[in-house]
């Protein structure tokens, strides 16, 4: 009898440990794991970005070396000029793939974007305001791809799906999506990067508009 009694409190200790162990293993790896999709997300957004910035090139290469407009007219934004050079969109009619007030196929959805349903078919990447915003009014010039400096931002992932990213709102419209809420950013130059809101906007003291990464020197109105 005491035997069995001793053989029964052994097989209950085993078990919590047994329990101990599993619980201490899900707090070590469900954060790892959590933290490995994160990343993983980020890195298709990045990607995403290199091809949307290929496309940049592409459109300025069979248009005389101009980037697109951010908005041409009130159906022509950056997203249709672009769209004929993405894979993926073929018929280069991003407003048929795109459905209203869907979130849009293809490179122009970021996997970590919240913005599944949204106003709108835009993308979940922003073009800044500074780059080729005033087409519809003819007040800008289209700018040639090489008058921009190869730092400053070209697109970024954009709050709400905003097709433009704009110096004068109070965080630009950048989405912090990303673990330890930073923003990806293509440059104009076709690189990739990250930083925060304050990084990339809050702490760029001075004019904005004459400086990296929204603006530059010899920006002409």
């Amino acid at each position: 009898m005491n035997k069995h009694t001793q053989q029964q409190g052994f097989t209950l200790i085993e078990m919590l440990v047994v329990i101990a162990i599993i619980v201490l293993l899900t707090a070590i790896l469900v954060p790892s794991v959590n933290g490995a999709l994160q990343s993983a997300k980020s890195t298709k957004c990045k990607a995403n970005l290199r091809q949307i910035g290929l496309g940049f090139t592409l459109y300025s290469m069979e248009n005389g070396g101009k980037l697109p407009f951010q908005q041409r007219d009130g159906s022509t934004t950056w997203h249709t000029e672009v769209a004929p050079y993405l894979e993926g969109y073929d018929n280069g009619d991003y407003y048929n793939l795109a459905l209203q007030d869907r979130r849009p196929p293809g490179v122009y959805a970021c996997p970590t974007s919240r913005n599944t349903v949204r106003p709108g078919n835009y993308a979940d990447y922003g073009m800044n305001y500074l780059v080729n915003d005033h087409g519809q009014t003819q007040s800008f010039p289209q700018r040639m791809i090489e008058e921009i400096p190869s730092d400053v931002i070209l697109l970024a992932d954009s709050i709400n799906c905003s097709r433009r990213l704009s110096i004068y709102q109070s965080d630009a419209a950048l989405d912090g999506r990303h673990r330890k809420g930073t923003v990806n950013v293509l440059f104009n130059g076709g690189s990739v990067g990250s930083g925060t809101i304050a990084t990339l906007y809050t702490d760029v003291s001075g004019d904005r508009r004459t400086q990296a990464p929204w603006g530059w020197s010899s920006r002409r109105e």
